[in-house]
């Protein structure tokens, strides 16, 4: 077990976080995205 600085957990956790939200607003942005674009196709 390696021991980690609060500093550098503390900068993980919030990296983390920024690449979980950014995730999710993709997620959001691509349905979104698609449930405005499918019923201008057909």
């Amino acid at each position: 077990m390696t021991v980690v600085t609060p500093h550098i957990a503390r900068g993980r956790r919030l990296l983390f976080g920024l690449f979980v939200t950014a995730s999710l607003i993709t997620l959001v942005l691509a349905v979104a995205l698609a449930l405005y674009t499918v019923p201008r196709l057909g």
